[in-house]
């Protein structure tokens, strides 16, 4: 099989949506190649439960490949039922001092069911909104908790958007508090008015509405990560977000964010050509006109998907770094103008900041500084 193939077979395996790939090709793909892009994407997990969902699992020949992934699974059922308990335990602590924390991303899909069974979703760290005006307070009571701040130069941007991350022995992940939903150039694509709801299983805590949530999955990916300039189409973030489509379709708002996207025109560009990826990849039930710009976008996706030389990767990575965050619609994203005639200041002032982005110790400790007097 070719590498897009097996990229197919993994995506229609993944999805929620029902599709007859999987079946037709069952017996035909390299097992090897599939648990290697799945490995690279933390999908592992996702595998054994949808084998088991199509009743595929038993009909593995690989008795050693059926071990793995059950073990895989069963490791990550138990790291996400420590990281369940550390959130209640978060909230708790927070709700001493009358703050009630935002859960959201990963955290909320956890907590709230939007997977099936909890050993599915590989997760890194707990994200949690809480008013800039508490943020102080909450920091200050984690630690009196036995919270610790993890430092760490990646952490030290003029638009961070959270806290340094907090860890505590016992618990495996790390939290991050967040003053925005999602870094200083993605926040203003986002609804102005947030809307959230009492979490279903953690006390004290609230999460964003489903419509909000599906949206911020789209923003985090394409626009946060960059993922659209740099024709990435990242498979872990991809998943999540037709899952939470699968789960809460009949809560989500689809008009709402299409009046949203439509507010900006090269974002509106972004959501068509990322629904028209997932609806390829993902089997998502939605009607989006193709384009011939988005049929082109696709077709750049899609040959730096089946890249397999490294070099030829990284090389090209830092082509389409250059063509598209310096071009018209990449910084109108970077900086958020509308005017097309702002093209060339903004032009030069992302050179500028491009050449100071290494900085020198005393420049470091300037930030440092900076960040933590956003939060303390």
């Amino acid at each position: 099989m070719q590498k897009n193939e097996i990229l197919l077979f993994l995506t229609s395996l993944i999805s929620p949506f029902e599709n007859k790939y999987v079946e037709k090709y069952f017996f035909k793909t390299d097992w090897e190649k599939v648990i290697e892009i799945a490995n690279k994407e933390y999908l592992i997990p996702l595998v054994y439960t949808n084998l088991k969902k199509k009743k595929l699992y038993d009909k593995l020949d690989d008795k050693q490949l059926k071990e793995y992934l059950l073990e895989i699974y069963n490791l990550n059922k138990q790291r996400n039922q420590n990281i369940i308990e550390q959130m209640q335990e978060i909230a708790n602590i927070l709700a001493q001092v009358n703050i009630t924390p935002i859960f959201f991303k990963g955290s909320a899909a956890l907590s709230e069911g939007v997977f099936e069974y909890l050993g599915e979703r590989v997760m890194a760290d707990i994200d949690l909104y809480i008013e800039p005006s508490k943020i102080d307070r909450a920091i200050k009571i984690l630690k009196m908790n036995g919270y610790n701040e993890v430092e760490h130069d990646y952490y030290l941007k003029e638009d961070w958007h959270h806290y340094y991350p907090l860890v505590k022995d016992g618990f495996y992940a790390s939290i991050e508090i967040h003053r925005y939903f999602l870094n200083d150039k993605s926040s203003k694509y986002f609804f102005q008015k947030i809307s959230f709801l009492e979490s279903a299983t953690i006390n004290n805590a609230n999460v964003l509405d489903e419509t909000s949530e599906f949206y911020l999955s789209f923003l985090h990916s394409e626009v946060s990560h960059a993922h659209h300039q740099y024709k990435v189409f990242a498979l872990r973030y991809a998943q999540h977000f037709n899952q939470l489509l699968y789960t809460n379709k009949e809560k989500i708002e689809l008009e709402k964010i299409y009046e949203q996207v439509s507010n900006y025109s090269f974002i509106k560009n972004y959501w068509n050509e990322y629904l028209l990826l997932q609806k390829k990849y993902f089997y998502i039930p939605l009607n989006i006109i193709e384009t011939k710009n988005s049929r082109k976008y696709i077709k750049n996706v899609e040959y730096f998907l089946n890249l397999d030389n490294n070099f030829l990767r990284t090389f090209r990575a830092f082509i389409i770094y250059f063509f598209n965050v310096f071009s018209v619609s990449g910084l109108q994203v970077q900086y958020g103008f509308q005017n097309k005639n702002l093209y060339i200041f903004y032009f030069f002032k992302h050179i500028k900041n491009t050449l100071f982005k290494y900085l020198d110790k005393d420049k470091r400790e300037i930030l440092k500084n900076k960040l933590k007097n956003k939060y303390l």
